[in-house]
């Protein structure tokens, strides 16, 4: 400690403050890379995981009410009924389409995710071109052969689509648990070490101002004792 009793008062109090200084800014650069990371996690989460949970959601509810309405047209000759049926059934579609395109942009870094998504919307392509077909036949009068043709292929479709999205909803069911259980422990990791640099920075302090008191104290000790001499 012999060098910093040579230095003059200026330079101690500089190297006092400055050392206090670099310990402050180690708590606020923990403190704020914890609280970051916790807020870029949360963010992904609501922004991106749930609202992936909830299209999904609304999409698979859509179609059970659209294989509803195809079959609530078989089973009446109103044919304005039946048009009513086919005009919310469209209507569904289009919400759908909707619900698609979002799940494409939230899904657009996840290279699995995209493929299963894609494939699904080819299944559902070709389940709405049989669907017409059977549309065509309900107003043909032709409602026996309209619900033959809505089991087989468009049954397997129809299932293979709910597979899918089943899948999906809970590959982001599992993401966003994981990004609660790693966002509680970056919470917990970043009150560790927010603890330990502050306990270290407040030993430090210490010996820091009784170090410098006694670099300070002393030589005007001195002085004093030589004045007073």
């Amino acid at each position: 400690m012999t060098w910093m009793l040579n230095l003059s008062t200026r330079a101690k109090l500089f190297l006092g403050f400055g050392l206090m200084i670099v310990f402050l800014g180690i708590v606020i650069a923990t403190a704020y890379w914890g609280i970051t990371a916790i807020e870029n996690s949360q963010k992904n989460l609501f922004e991106k995981d749930f609202t992936i949970v909830n299209e999904l959601l609304e999409l698979r509810a859509d179609l059970n009410r659209q294989r509803t309405q195809i079959l609530e047209m078989t089973l009446t000759s109103d044919k304005g009924a039946q048009r009513a049926l086919e005009q919310d059934l469209r209507s569904r579609a289009k919400e759908i389409d909707q619900s698609l395109q979002a799940l494409v942009e939230l899904g657009r870094n996840d290279p699995r995710y995209s493929a299963r998504l894609e494939e699904l919307k080819s299944t559902l392509a070709a389940y709405r071109q049989e669907r017409q077909a059977q549309i065509s036949l309900i107003y043909e009068g032709k409602t026996d052969q309209a619900r033959q043709l809505g089991l087989g292929v468009q049954e397997e479709r129809f299932e293979k689509i709910r597979a899918i999205t089943l899948e999906l909803s809970n590959a982001a069911k599992e993401r966003a648990k994981a990004a609660v259980t790693d966002a509680g422990e970056r919470a917990h990791a970043s009150l560790r070490i927010f603890g330990g640099v502050g306990v270290v920075a407040l030993i430090m302090g210490l010996v820091l101002a009784v170090t410098l008191s006694r670099a300070i104290d002393n030589p005007l000790k001195q002085i004093s004792d030589i004045a007073g001499r």
